[in-house]
């Protein structure tokens, strides 16, 4: 897809505007272009692999680098001249950024201010928009509350001159084999099929092993199996299953072709299959027992089999090596506790209490090595290496344990579909597997760590562009640590209001990175969990706030006083991008209301629509692909009330405006171009001091009403927040 035809005027193919900016004061993005460019290359960008910083750590909802480069250069750059918006498109249609375009981008924001622009993104996240900003050549400051967003930051940004990452991916490289070797020789023994052929015409070793639990039943003492998911393989060639007979000593396991498999209950209501006996299980009353070996043929395809011989250490050996590497490490496993979290963190429901329960014994072991293995290059390349060198290199290597976690735990499920292994920790909640994958991680099946190491290395490229400078602070939104009317612009993604519990799923990472990191940056990794991210993390939560009314309330107020933070360190002609969407009403309605209470008005609402439609927990659902972009600027002026005729009557005006129809004519879909002109409804009611004949609630249902009479298909949902 092409850029716009440059040769019409702005206004002509532009998302409204809301309020009126002074010449002087125009900045690109005024011009309401993101969604042409940027989205193209936003949605062709999450289909990359390998090509971007994302790979190189852990961390979720994300938005595409170079959509949020073409946001971050349209809200600084000071022109909305051809030449600015050329450089807008080449920009952002390059994957990782290409040298010249960025060079030009820097040179024309040092133009226009004299100096590097200050930039702010106080919701840092995984470090995506400062990152941008700081290939662009910003002076960007970035700060979040969560230790681990401040790590990865850190890390990506501001440990090492980006002038010198190519002469330290050698290093990491070279390292990074070296702890691989090593680990391989260490876990032969913990791997005795390894080097065996399981199974005719396959390679040696499984590369994944297929678990349920099992569990006595308490009336007639039968131990059954608690498997869920019993398919192997659902791909267009075979239909594989495992297939449980109960017979009056035990149940006999086989592996059956059945081309018609009848979808399972993932209920967690168990009973006994001998006397029928109810139970809700305990994983601490239950035992891992291995099902199938996953193995890899010698041409293409997998091959699945029982395991009949020895495949795992029995559970002392496993305890003793574990003892082992935790006195080798001086640091005991991870004992903070999973929350009991309904929706959020299932496993808590069913005896999985503490981070390290989430791996089983090998599992542990394998990680523990690894961590050992980090820690014995990190004392090797100390000796040679300048510190704020080496920490970076162990900084990406960590990568290696964020593998291992999210893709080999026992809550990574194993895929029928494409028979590969699933991540574990993408979110929003954490769903309890009664049926889990453990992936050999030295052997070439999913989830291993040589794919993994070259996908670092892969990553590490997008951190050789940086231009300008980075500062990361461990800090509140709420309580910026920076002066007032400091910068020129804040780019920012915060939390949706209930869509992720970015802390939470921090935690299953930070409690083992912390074993590596807290003897070396003590300071930053002293909390056994990311501490005040989880009780003052930006998030509507029926769970710590007590009631959905209070939860509503709890993000509204601290969402407004992070928006009266943003106006006070902005300068008085600076702008934010805010970037946010919700698919429930009360998202909406908290924004509305922040937005009403800060000295800011949005100038404008700018769609992106940047998600990429087949990630996983997309597949089959109403999952948003479409976030809005809020401009707005510093105002102190009270905003004024209006009618709801007013608003109604501006509303069905911009339901039918070119923009709408250039976005279908892109190939939005009918349910994300709704949701970009829902979105100017929010902003006309957060500029506004109140509806005076209506409510918020009453006024956004009439104009969802008003919106469904073009796009028919198109709702907010009305729930609850978690």
């Amino acid at each position: 897809m092409m850029p716009f035809d440059l040769s019409q005027p702005p206004a002509s193919r532009s998302t409204p505007a809301f309020c009126e900016v002074s010449a002087p004061d125009l900045r690109l993005i005024d011009a309401g272009l993101m969604y042409v460019d940027a989205s193209l290359a936003g949605s062709k960008e999450r289909h990359a692999r390998g090509e971007t910083s994302h790979t190189l750590q852990v961390w979720w909802a994300r938005r595409p680098h170079s959509a949020m480069r073409s946001l971050v250069f349209a809200s600084l750059c000071q022109s909305q001249n051809a030449s600015a918006q050329t450089l807008l498109a080449t920009t952002a249609h390059s994957l990782i950024g290409e040298e010249k375009a960025l060079s030009s981008c820097e040179q024309t924001l040092l133009e226009q201010y004299g100096d590097r622009p200050k930039l702010l993104d106080m919701f840092g996240g995984g470090g995506t928009i400062p990152l941008e900003g700081v290939n662009l050549g910003a002076e960007v400051h970035a700060s979040d509350i969560n230790e681990l967003s401040v790590f990865i930051q850190q890390c990506h940004l501001s440990l090492v001159p980006s002038g010198d990452i190519g002469r330290l991916k050698s290093i990491i490289q070279n390292a990074g084999h070296r702890i691989l070797d090593r680990l391989q020789q260490v876990t032969m023994d913990l791997y005795p099929l390894r080097q065996v052929s399981c199974s005719e015409n396959t390679l040696p070793g499984p590369i994944t092993y297929l678990w349920s639990y099992s569990v006595v039943c308490i009336k007639c003492h039968y131990r059954f199996s608690l498997s869920k998911r019993p398919w192997l393989s659902r791909t267009k060639k075979r239909s594989l299953r495992l297939t449980l007979s109960s017979q009056s000593h035990a149940q006999i396991l086989s592996i059956t072709d059945d081309q018609a498999i009848s979808k399972p209950s993932l209920s967690s209501r168990f009973s006994c299959p001998r006397c029928g006996q109810s139970l809700k299980p305990d994983i601490t009353a239950c035992r891992d027992e291995l099902m199938t070996l996953v193995l890899k043929n010698q041409d293409t395809g997998k091959s699945f089999v029982l395991p009949d011989r020895t495949a795992c250490p029995d559970s002392g050996f496993l305890k003793q090596r574990e003892q082992d590497y935790l006195e080798k490490i001086g640091q005991p496993l991870p004992a903070s506790s999973l929350p009991c979290w309904s929706g959020i963190v299932n496993p808590a429901l069913y005896g999985m209490t503490t981070h390290a329960d989430v791996m089983n014994p090998r599992q542990r072991v394998v990680l523990l090595a690894l961590i050992y293995e980090l820690l014995e290059e990190y004392r090797s390349l100390s000796t040679t290496l300048p510190c704020h060198e080496v920490h970076f290199v162990l900084g990406v290597l960590s990568g290696l344990i964020d593998q291992m976690i999210d893709w080999n735990c026992r809550l990574s499920m194993w895929i029928a579909q494409n028979e590969q292994v699933g991540r574990a920790f993408c979110g929003p909640g954490i769903a309890m597997l009664w049926d889990y994958a453990e992936t050999d991680p030295l052997l070439s099946g999913p989830g291993n760590l040589r794919g993994k190491l070259q996908r670092l290395l892969d990553g590490l490229d997008s951190l050789a562009l940086r231009r300008g400078t980075a500062n990361v602070q461990l800090a509140s939104a709420r309580k910026l640590p920076y002066p007032d009317a400091y910068f020129d612009a804040i780019v920012t993604d915060p939390p949706y209001y209930d869509n992720m519990y970015y802390s939470i799923l921090a935690d299953f990472f930070y409690a083992w990175k912390r074993m590596l990191f807290n003897p070396i940056n003590p300071t930053l990794f002293a909390p056994p969990t990311t501490a005040q991210a989880g009780s003052e993390e930006l998030v509507a939560s029926r769970q710590r706030s007590g009631t959905q009314l209070l939860a509503h309330s709890n993000y509204c107020d601290m969402l407004t006083q992070s928006l009266h933070e943003a106006a006070r360190v902005l300068k008085p002609h600076g702008l934010i991008s805010f970037v946010y969407t919700h698919a429930s009403l009360g998202g909406w309605l908290a924004l509305i209301q922040a937005f009403r209470q800060a000295p800011l008005v949005i100038c404008s609402a700018q769609p992106l629509c940047i998600e990429r439609k087949a990630r996983p927990r997309a597949m089959g659902s109403l999952a948003v692909n479409t976030c809005i972009t809020f401009v707005a600027r510093p105002q102190p002026l009270p905003k004024s009330p209006r009618t709801l005729q007013e608003i109604q009557d501006q509303f069905c005006a911009i339901i039918y405006q070119p923009w709408v129809s250039e976005l279908l004519a892109l190939g939005w879909s009918s349910s994300d171009t709704a949701m970009a002109v829902y979105a100017q409804a929010v902003a006309m009611l957060a500029g506004s001091l109140e509806i005076s004949n209506s409510s918020d609630t009453a006024t956004l249902g009439i104009l969802e009403h008003k919106l469904r009479e073009r796009f028919p298909e198109f709702h907010i949902t009305r729930r609850s927040s978690l």
